[in-house]
């Protein structure tokens, strides 16, 4: 499937029949899902082509174009919508794709309220996009401290690198009951390691 939708291109995907494509995307089920979300977002980027809207521009307004994304392309969310721009844009582009972990387990540990909805992804974006950029020196010296052979360009806040740190630390420490995390976060500022009993599976 992979192979035949890369030599017929997105051009070629998007002048497709709904037979045509069906037959292509059935093994991954929901064909009619995903032949929308194809085509209404094959709408909006003709629609941004003709607003002389770039969605690589580095001068961009990305609040703007995840919002765009979300709202016209079927199927999509903020958390889509969010990752589909980071990835046309590149890693370092500044965007810190959320996930529902992060929302749903991350954030209660970090004591950060979020609105209910989907929009809590697209606050907690914002949450998380903004300490980078008020700690972003602090953030590029723990790579150095700690040794990481992580390649974070210069001139750029390591938002990929947080991501990925929060996202390995939401696998390791919330995604089960680990007796390492305090249970008294966010009261505790030390988040694991701390004097308080350990947490009860």
């Amino acid at each position: 499937m992979i192979t035949s939708a890369d030599t017929r291109g997105f051009d070629g995907l998007v002048t497709g029949t709904d037979a045509e494509l069906v037959a292509l995307v059935r093994p991954i089920g929901l064909p009619q899902t995903r032949i929308d979300y194809m085509r209404s977002l094959a709408e909006l980027l003709q629609n941004w082509e003709k607003e002389g809207v770039d969605p690589a521009a580095e001068s961009a307004d990305l609040d703007a174009l995840v919002l765009d994304f979300a709202t016209r392309v079927r199927g999509a969310s903020y958390k889509v919508a969010q990752c589909a721009l980071l990835t046309a844009r590149g890693y370092h582009c500044g965007i810190i794709p959320v996930d529902s972990g992060m929302v749903t387990k991350l954030a209660p540990v970090l004591g950060i309220t979020l609105p209910s909805g989907a929009v809590a992804h697209e606050r907690m974006r914002h949450v998380l996009e903004a300490a980078v950029h008020a700690r972003s020196t602090d953030l590029r010296s723990l790579v150095t401290a700690n040794g990481y052979r992580v390649a974070i360009p210069e001139g750029v806040e390591p938002t990929w690198w947080v991501h990925l740190v929060l996202i390995y630390f939401k696998r390791l420490y919330l995604n089960g009951a680990s007796p390492q995390l305090c249970r008294r976060r966010p009261v505790c500022t030390k988040v694991i390691g701390c004097a308080h009993p350990t947490r009860i599976a």
